[in-house]
This record gives C-alpha cells, sequence and structure tokens, in this order.
C-alpha cells in the first residue's frame, strides 16, 4: 500500500527511521537547480520506469519526491506494484506548503540567481551573531538563505561548506 505523508510527517519519518531511502524523481534539471531534500538520491521517473530493481533496495522504507506529488505518486505505485514496501509518496511534492523541510544546492549563489530569474524575491535579514553576505547567511559549516515562495511559505536553501 502506497501511503502519502505531508512535509511534517516526512521529517518526522526522516527522524524515526534510520536509513530510509529518499528518491527525488524529478528531472536532472529540477534536481540541480531548485536543490533537493538532503538525503535523496536522483532517479529520475524515466529512469525509474526503465528499470526499477536497478534503482530501488530492498527491505528499506522508501520516499519518493517531486515537485508537485504527481511523478513520486506515480513511483510510489510502481514501487508498490514491483513488490517494493513500505512505499511512501511526498503529498504536493517540494512545492507543497511547509516550512519544515530545505533544499540543499550545489551552489547557492547559482541557486539564489536561478529563482530570482523566476521572479522569486530575497529580502536582507538581520540574524544576531550571525555573519551575512547579501542574501546568504553563514551558519557554523553550512551557508543558508530563506524566502517565500508565491504561496508566502518560507523556504531555506542550504550548502554546506567544505571544511579545510
Amino acid at each position: 500500500m502506497v501511503t502519502t505523508v505531508t512535509p511534517d510527517v516526512l521529517a518526522a519519518l526522516i527522524q524515526a527511521t534510520p536509513g530510509i531511502d529518499l528518491v527525488d524523481v524529478r528531472d536532472p534539471e529540477e534536481w540541480v537547480t531548485t536543490g533537493h531534500i538532503e538525503g535523496a538520491r536522483l532517479v529520475p521517473l524515466v529512469a525509474l520506469r526503465a528499470d526499477p530493481e536497478q534503482h530501488l533496495v530492498r527491505g528499506k522504507s522508501v520516499v519518493f519526491i517531486c515537485a508537485s506529488g504527481v511523478r513520486s505518486l506515480q513511483a510510489a505505485k510502481l514501487a508498490e506494484r514491483f513488490g517494493y514496501e513500505p512505499v511512501y509518496s511526498l503529498e504536493g511534492g517540494t512545492k507543497a506548503e511547509h516550512t519544515a523541510l530545505s533544499f540543499e544546492v550545489r551552489d547557492i549563489r547559482e541557486g539564489i540567481r536561478t529563482l530570482e530569474q523566476a521572479g522569486v524575491v530575497f529580502e536582507d535579514y538581520d540574524f544576531p551573531g550571525l555573519k551575512t553576505v547579501g542574501h546568504v547567511c553563514v551558519l557554523g559549516s553550512e551557508k543558508a538563505a530563506w524566502f517565500l515562495d508565491t504561496e508566502g511559505n518560507i523556504l531555506c536553501l542550504h550548502e554546506d561548506i567544505p571544511q579545510h
């Protein structure tokens, strides 16, 4: 049986289920330009459809993620047909109304530029005791930037800072 989960339930599920398999079924360009949920791995839906056995691990809980929840539900139903369990789909996808999830990007400046080109407005915030540069806040070993999506939900991009 496929279970759809809200972002808040997913956050709790990730905490409670060591080794949970987070499978993002979006296209590679979506993965790069809009970032992804930390710990997720990219398996585009077309690749999953071509050979589910190559991309999925038996005996692990698997959560499928996409932008709106449509492709993740298709992927979850496919996994269910192939006998994988338990299987979850993120309701509403990465665009769901939430504040619990953040998106990891390889280059936060590139992620910000891409979102600004799409019309997203970033604002500088004053974080006491934290170093801010433009829209980026340095938080120990990571950089982060917050913004509101079109529905007014607070979202966060973050990039790990390599330790030398």
